[in-house]
Formats: structure tokens, sequence, C-alpha cells
């Protein structure tokens, strides 16, 4: 066998170095998909329920919707599939991020990341706006001010009118106080404006059925089929809560996660773990309020 040269070393070293890096839970998900796609056709048939008919216009064709959240992030790992849906129905969708993420020196790198982000998400970049003010930054102890959030929103909605709002609910889905800052300043909008948008908060789901991933959608779709077959006359779907069921697409949630890979930063191993297992990147429960 001839020796190995010293550029063929270099060489095969380039060829790993340049080799691409997929997180192993990201990697058996995906490879999962068209397995459970298979088991369970209507998973990837079964169409989303829609904006359109869930929130009528308040100006012609051209319905907005405004996502408000507290950090450069929660708009993918919370609310990606509630964005693909609204943009794919052709609502003009607008985010407003109540903080840089600057609990670690890096707001104006995650600034740049949100946009990003946004902009896989179909959102454009002119149309989301990040509020840098000493009291919202990045905190897990400090709850802020809902009333001056809700004095920002007021000017904020001055130039961007918004038929429908969409944030967290009084949970919070981590029992983050900055999430569950924003709730309560719209609880506080609604009193000063006349129409006011409507709002929906995200429903938080308990702690164990959050990471129950691409196996939710299953469920709902089952479920669904459960409901036509077994109800008896006169019964109503979705009897209770009034709201919105939005289920993201395979397709979908791999958009998602290219939305996510923007955020650099923050992309550590548990991250990785909540993108793979998470049910939020699948399906938002929207609830009026």
């Amino acid at each position: 066998m001839p020796p190995i040269s010293p550029s063929s070393k270099r060489s095969g070293h380039s060829e790993q170095r340049t080799r691409p890096y997929i997180p192993l839970p990201i990697l058996l998900l995906t490879s999962l998909i068209p397995l459970l796609a298979l088991l369970f056709p209507y998973f990837s048939t079964q169409p989303t329920a829609r904006f359109s008919t869930y929130i009528p216009s308040n100006r012609g064709d051209h319905p907005t919707a405004l996502i408000l959240t507290a950090h450069p992030d929660d708009e993918v790992m919370f609310f990606s599939p509630t964005i693909l849906s609204l943009v794919s129905e052709g609502w003009t969708v607008s985010g407003l991020c109540l903080s840089t993420g600057n609990s670690s020196g890096l707001g104006n790198i995650r600034t740049e990341e949100l946009y990003g982000s946004y902009e896989v998400l179909g959102v454009l970049r002119e149309n989301v706006k990040v509020i840098d003010h000493p009291k919202f930054q990045d905190s897990m102890t400090s709850h802020w001010d809902a009333s001056l959030i809700s004095d920002i929103l007021l000017d904020h909605l001055k130039d961007h009118p918004a038929d429908l709002i969409i944030t967290f609910d009084e949970i919070g889905i981590t029992h983050h106080p900055n999430h569950i800052s924003l709730p309560q300043a719209l609880a506080l909008l609604q009193t000063h404006t006349r129409p006011s948008p409507k709002i929906t908060h995200l429903k938080s789901p308990g702690v164990v059925p959050k990471f129950t991933g691409p196996v939710y959608p299953m469920y709902l779709n089952l479920q669904t089929i459960l409901f036509h077959i077994f109800k008896s006359d006169g019964q109503k779907e979705g009897q209770g809560e009034k709201g919105l069921v939005v289920v993201s697409s395979p397709a979908q949630w791999v958009q998602s996660i290219q939305a996510m890979m923007a955020h650099r930063t923050q992309l550590v191993w548990f991250r990785w773990l909540y993108l793979a297992a998470s049910r939020l990147m699948w399906v938002n429960e929207l609830i009026e309020v």
C-alpha cells in the first residue's frame, strides 16, 4: 500500500471540517416524519382552520395581524405555526418584540437574528419592530410594567393598525414573568381603544403535553375523525373556549426549523431538544379573549 501523503491527510481533515453537523434529535425526528405520515395519512392532509373565517378584516381584502412577543426567538419557538398560517392566507403580518434579549450582552446580534427569523417565516423586515427600553430588559425575575407596555402599543397601533393581536396567555408557556406581562398589557389596551383589535392568547400546554411533538397533531386529527363518526344530532364541534387551532404541515415544521437557525446565538443543546419535541412547533391553540 502506498504511503499516505501529508496533503491527503490534510484533505481528509478539511472534508471532515466542512461536513454539515445535524443534531441527533433533529435527524431522528426528520427521519420519523415520512413514517408518521404513512401510518396516519390524515396527518399531512387534514387542513388547518382558517383565520379568514375566524376574523373578518375591517379594511377590506387586506387583514392585518400583530404578533406581540417579549424576546427574540419567541416568534419561532412558540408562534411559528400561527405566523406561517397567516402568511399563507395572505394576511399582512407584523411583529413587535419588546426587548432585544440583552441578558447576555448580545442585544444587537439577537435583534438582527430576529429580523432574519421573521424573513424565513415570510414576514418583511420593515414589518418587524424591536423595542430597546431600560424598563424592558430580558430577566427571569422582573415583571414588566403593563401600563407602559399598553402605552407603547397604543403608539405603535396608530401607525401600524391591526385587526388581530396575538400574544401569550397568563401562564406565558414557561411562566416567564416577561411573557406574562404582555396579556396584562393587552387587557389594559382593550379599555383604551374603541373599537379594539381582536385579541387572542396562545394557550400554554402542560409540562408533559408540551413535549408531544408531531404526535399531538395526529391526536387532534384522530379526535376530529372520531367526533364526526360518533357525534349525536345537534352536537357542535369545538364547544367550550372560542378560538382557533392551527396545525403546521411537515414542510412548515421544516420552515420553522430554518427560521430558528437564524437565532445562532441561541442554538444550545437543550433548544435542539425543544425543537425536536415541542408540540408548539407543530400546533398553536389560540383562545379568543
